[in-house]
């Protein structure tokens, strides 16, 4: 009789792993098809940063015609407003145990907002879809690595999944380029708005989020006010850098070495394209290394990067020194997501959200300074590369510090 019953319970067990899979919602869903599923929305995440947000600069100057001081106040709004929804948004779904309405809710919120910027013709109706929409959309990444590490086969899939944002940032950039050039900003953003709508078909589909309470314990050291300080000014200065040489590298092709602007999306697809395979290297020699060391090692590739991007004006030089950058963003954008996640175990959600606030908080001082820069020291923006060493510099000396004193964290 015994033998009867349990026979039954694997029959049912096995007609409600055949039904989860049909319906895809359920836990017992095949692995493989269910990170199809997570790689096929952060396919279509990356693809619309990847073609918007590099691109603003290029917006504002090109279709809107806005000043500098225009432009770095457009800049800047969005970039306070995603800096604003990058720490809220998650903090809500950390406390309702939100995951995966939150990141379908962003991809819709970036296609209305490229719906909207292609119907604005004026400064005030830019700054009103940047700071409205395009801002809470931003949070999209940052919620998307939430909702990966609370489902049950995506926890270990973090870097395979930056391979896929990577595999999409050459797509979406040079695909970008490609609708500029050919079918003007109207078309970029008809493709961006059109590009989430896989999202809503796939919705149903992916996979459920277990607790992450019940994760084990992590022998990680205790935090201290100091490393948590140094991790978060250091990041804020790295991507600071980051985020200008995104924004003036369009400009730099455009404006200074005066070629088209398919040039500045072959420099960011090559990028993105070498990023793939330096990702997988990484992950092995994170085994072997602190996080601080590989950070530091990193910056000081992006630092040759950005100084290159001054002293040269060749645009082969630019493209064979994106190996450099190609280092710096695949050694230290996945260690610093998974340094912070190490520091705030139980609040993911909240330390994905932190992690990308330094992006946007970098965002909103680099972009807005290093126009005003550019402006006041002559127009030329290879000084904006100038500048992004310089924050590089000062990022390198404070986790030189932080290693000197603190030691060897394994945090």
């Amino acid at each position: 009789m015994k033998m009867n019953q349990q026979g039954y319970d694997l029959h049912d067990q096995r007609l409600e792993g055949e039904t989860s899979c049909l319906t895809g919602a359920g836990p017992n869903s095949s692995p493989a098809r269910l990170l199809l599923l997570m790689g096929a929305v952060a396919l279509v995440i990356g693809l619309q940063n990847a073609a918007i947000t590099p691109n603003l600069a290029l917006f504002a100057n090109m279709r809107i015609g806005m000043t500098h001081c225009q432009t770095a106040a457009f800049l800047g709004a969005f970039h306070l407003s995603a800096l604003f929804c990058n720490l809220a948004i998650p903090h809500f779904t950390d406390v309702l145990g939100w995951r995966k309405a939150p990141v379908v809710c962003s991809v819709c919120l970036t296609s209305t907002g490229a719906l909207m910027l292609d119907f604005v013709d004026g400064f005030p109706g830019a700054l009103i879809v940047a700071t409205g929409l395009l801002g809470p959309a931003a949070s999209s990444i940052g919620l998307y690595f939430s909702y990966l590490l609370s489902t049950e086969h995506g926890r270990g899939r973090v870097v395979s999944m930056r391979a896929v944002f990577s595999a999409a940032c050459v797509a979406g950039s040079a695909g970008a380029s490609f609708l500029i050039a050919s079918a003007g900003f109207g078309g970029l953003l008809m493709a961006i708005a059109f590009c989430g709508l896989p999202v809503l078909i796939l919705a149903p589909m992916l996979p459920p989020t277990i607790s992450i309470s019940t994760s084990p314990p992590s022998k990680a050291a205790p935090q201290n006010a100091l490393n948590l300080g140094i991790l978060v000014i250091g990041f804020f200065l790295l991507q600071a850098a980051n985020s200008v040489v995104v924004m003036a590298t369009p400009l730099i092709v455009t404006k200074t070495l005066k070629l088209p602007v398919t040039y500045a999306g072959l420099l960011f697809s090559c990028t993105a394209a070498m990023e793939i395979p330096l990702l997988l290297l990484l992950e092995r020699v994170r085994q072997m290394r602190a996080p601080r060391v590989i950070v530091i090692i990193g910056s000081a590739c992006a630092f040759l990067y950005y100084c290159s991007m001054y002293t040269f004006s060749s645009f082969p030089i630019l493209l064979s020194a994106q190996l450099l950058n190609a280092v710096f963003i695949a050694s230290t954008m996945p260690v610093g997501m998974a340094w912070f996640q190490a520091s705030l175990q139980k609040r993911v959600g909240l330390a994905t959200g932190l992690y990308m606030n330094t992006a946007r908080a970098g965002a909103l001082l680099g972009t807005p300074s290093a126009i005003i820069l550019v402006d006041f020291l002559g127009g030329d923006y290879k000084i904006a590369a100038l500048y992004a060493a310089f924050l590089t510099l000062l990022a390198i000396a404070l986790f030189s510090f932080g290693e000197l004193y603190l030691g060897r964290s394994k945090v």
